[in-house]
């Protein structure tokens, strides 16, 4: 299932809060002298020389910090473009193709909420533990069931049947927020509703959201094994089983992102066993009652798509972070903020049906500005590799002192890509450029030898994970979380 680090303490939760996004403004550690071995570089013939290799072993942070890489340099043919592109937001082409492609065309109708039978089972809840019949288990005391009541007797005046089906607006609204308590800021315009689609129950949430809130996303998925968030699930090797191969899983996604008309290319796949996400034992489980029974997991495939540029990949990075918040409408306010890297997702069962979609901070079509950029030479790149990997991290130590206990961090290097990355100057949030960087990806792993704190650090190997991204052009940082 889905692996969540260990919190080491509260204090080290906080700190990584505010610490994560420093890598850009760090300076180097006081003698700080990482050591590196002699690396294996075969040349192969191109311009500039890149080697197929890049191995070699760095410690630093006072010996905290120890890096190996054994990595394949992975270049991709052609030249790397620079292009300008800027963000937008979803348009009613994109909510007409989605519609078109991922519901077939069939009706999206409006979510209608609880139904009259489920405001009865509340009520019915409320007043035997009023009765004292069952215990109140929910949140704060039981002086706050009267008041629940009152509310679910007022939901029922006007509650529906269950039956009805209401075509949806499918063009962007502001969504009907009576008697709903919201401090978000700014409610961003919607599309939401559901469909029915091939016997399978469909929602739809498609959030337009520049400038203000972030991120803008548009999902769909099944109600059975999915959840807005995303399914549960587990990636597998042995696919053997499964009835649908990789093969067809792809053309089914490829399929789906051609008719959305996107520019995307697959950045990589996972065989996966999906478990089902809602089928009902959250309600029983809140009215005391035997959930029905779970259905069974379901084999299939999680795909990975990213954008594409006269010929080249936008990198694809796992996990789109973001930091701070803005409580103003001002644009100045925004630099607190980061901008996600657009991305695409999507997971197929072995049956071949969509089980989740998710389509996320889409941006315009690319204005390339140089065809052909002059890159550094790949010497000079592992050099800053050797210095920064220990500069952008060298906050970690000051969490570990305000910790009290020292941790022990192991990475290792299993893959250098030169691809696309989206850059974007501190002060604007709207408009950035694709640029061609290195990626070094790797696993990483932290540890503590202090025997009284070891329960509180996760020592599991964190994979796929982006250590450094450097710019290919002129070798500055480019912070992943940031954007800039």
């Amino acid at each position: 299932m889905k692996q969540f680090k260990k919190v080491m303490s509260t204090a080290l939760a906080a700190t990584l809060a505010l610490g994560l996004l420093s890598g850009c403004a760090a300076k180097a550690a006081d003698g700080e002298k990482p050591t590196e071995a002699a690396a294996e570089e075969t040349k192969v013939s191109a311009a500039p020389q890149f080697p197929k290799t890049f191995t070699g072993e760095w410690t630093g942070l006072d010996g905290y910090w120890h890096v190996e890489a054994d990595a394949e340099v992975i270049v991709p043919e052609g030249p790397m473009p620079v292009a300008k592109v800027a963000r937008r937001e979803f348009t009613q082409e994109d909510v007409d193709n989605i519609i078109r492609v991922l519901l077939k065309g069939n009706t999206l109708y409006e979510n209608l909420g609880q139904t009259r039978k489920e405001c009865e089972e509340d009520i019915e809840h409320w007043e035997a533990i009023l009765r004292g019949d069952i215990p109140y288990t929910g949140d704060g005391t039981i002086d706050r069931v009267p008041q629940l009541l009152e509310k679910a007797k007022e939901r029922l005046k006007t509650a529906p049947n269950g039956d009805e089906r209401i075509p949806a607006d499918t063009s962007f609204h502001q969504p009907d927020m009576t008697g709903i308590q919201y401090s978000g800021g700014t409610i961003p315009d919607e599309v939401e509703g559901w469909a029915e689609v091939d016997g399978e129950k469909m929602n739809v949430s498609i959030r337009q959201m520049v400038p203000k809130s972030f991120p803008q996303d548009a999902m769909v998925w099944t109600e059975l094994y999915s959840t807005p968030m995303g399914p549960s699930m587990e990636k597998v090797v042995d696919q053997e089983t499964f009835k649908l191969s990789r093969e067809e899983a792809q053309k089914i996604s490829d399929d789906i992102v051609a008719g959305l008309g996107l520019e995307m290319v697959l950045d990589h796949m996972d065989a996966v066993i999906i478990e089902p996400g809602n089928w009902g034992q959250y309600r029983a489980q809140f009215l005391g009652k035997t959930p029905p029974e779970k259905p069974a997991d379901m084999p299939g495939y999680h795909l990975y798509y990213t954008r594409q540029v006269a010929g080249q990949k936008v990198g694809w990075m796992e996990g789109n972070y973001r930091s701070g918040s803005s409580e103003s409408d001002n644009p100045a306010e925004y630099t607190k903020w980061s901008w996600h890297t657009e991305f695409l997702e999507l997971c197929i069962s072995e049956e071949g049906k969509v089980i989740y979609f998710n389509w996320e901070e889409p941006y315009t079509d690319p204005v390339i500005e140089n065809p052909d950029a002059q890159l550094m030479e790949f010497s000079d790149i592992r050099d800053i590799f050797g210095k920064m990997i220990f500069v952008v991290n060298q906050y970690y130590r000051e969490i570990d002192a305000k910790n009290g206990f020292a941790c022990n961090y192991e990475l290792t290097v299993d893959r250098v890509e030169l691809t696309l990355a989206r850059v974007h100057t501190r002060e604007n949030f709207m408009e950035g450029k694709l640029v061609p960087v290195w990626d070094f990806y790797g696993t990483s792993r932290a540890y503590t030898n202090d025997e009284e704190y070891k329960d509180l650090v996760w020592d599991g190997v964190h994979e796929n994970e982006i250590h450094l991204t450097i710019n290919a052009m002129d070798g500055t940082i480019l912070d992943r979380a940031l954007g800039y």
